[in-house]
């Protein structure tokens, strides 16, 4: 609904608070498995159907059940960075060493370092979001990329 329809006292912003880094981390590892949805940024969809589908896939296609690698980390912070890769490639200040929840973003994507050793990410060509060896996965990107810390 345009703004201008809504009374005076409907315009109130939400607060926004980031979690801590345990909430967020815990978040994210909770989410291993979710399959991957582009634009999802809501595990559990957004959409209550109020009727029965004839198999998972048609019931998280129409309920938006999901999540893209950008909304996995907008979703484990409650929205409290951007949502789109493209602005992520700025937030906080770029970094050489790695930390928990540092992130690395690529044209297009992101992940999330869960500690010194091991990355979470969702990815269509791997059915969602799942983690990887932190070295390995560098080695896998053959284009420019950036790790930031945001925390």
């Amino acid at each position: 609904v345009e703004g201008r329809f809504l009374k005076p006292t409907l315009k109130k912003k939400r607060e926004v608070k980031m979690p801590s880094k345990e909430q967020i981390l815990a978040h994210l590892m909770q989410r291993i498995g979710t399959p991957y949805l582009w634009g999802g940024n809501v595990a559990e969809g957004v959409f209550r159907p109020d009727r029965a589908f004839s198999s998972p896939f048609e019931r998280r296609i129409n309920c938006l059940e999901g999540l893209d690698c950008s909304g996995s980390l907008y979703e484990a912070t409650g929205g409290c960075v951007p949502r789109n890769t493209s602005d992520l490639w700025a937030l906080g200040e770029e970094r050489e060493d790695v930390k928990p929840l540092d992130i690395f973003v690529l044209k297009g994507h992101v992940g999330i370092m869960l500690d010194s050793n091991w990355v979470i990410e969702s990815k269509h060509d791997w059915g969602g979001v799942v983690v990887h060896p932190l070295k390995s996965r560098f080695s896998w990107i053959d284009e420019p990329f950036t790790i930031r810390r945001f925390l």
